[in-house]
């Protein structure tokens, strides 16, 4: 067998550092790891931003919180959920406890504030069943993005 020359013109010298290509040693691994984290970070961003510019002006972001009997139980209504929102809210984005208790929250931009807050304080009977069939548990706390 014949041995390999480690000086042939293309190889790297000494061992293979962190960032070098095994052929070339360029360009840099963890440099260019770090390039396209740092445009996926951007992008996020862009996406984000994007985001909240589509949210129309004067439309504020409600948070209400709540229990219910049980959470999985409650996941299942999601669309119907959304739709009994729908006249007066959109994004209606649903949220379980990280700890696993029965607490929940509901995020959703609201179009018309007054109207919302009167269907929350007094449901239509409809929206009143809906929310015994998902489970829900009074009190509904309501939070307004300032």
């Amino acid at each position: 067998m014949g041995s390999v020359d480690s000086h042939t013109p293309g190889a790297s010298e000494g061992p293979i550092g962190v960032g070098q290509d095994a052929a070339s040693g360029w360009p840099p691994r963890a440099q260019a790891e770090d390039t396209y984290l740092r445009v996926l970070v951007r992008v996020g961003i862009l996406a984000e931003a994007l985001r909240a510019s589509l949210k129309e002006p004067g439309m504020p972001k409600v948070v209400m919180t709540h229990a219910v009997v049980d959470v999985e139980r409650w996941l299942k209504g999601k669309a119907e959920r959304a739709g009994a929102l729908s006249p007066h809210a959109t994004n209606v984005t649903d949220y379980a406890a990280a700890d696993g208790s029965n607490n929940i929250a509901v995020t959703a931009d609201i179009e018309d504030l007054a109207a919302a807050q009167a269907m929350l304080a007094s449901p239509p009977p409809e929206t009143a069943a809906l929310m015994e069939t998902h489970g829900v548990l009074p009190p509904i706390t309501t939070y307004i993005e300032r």
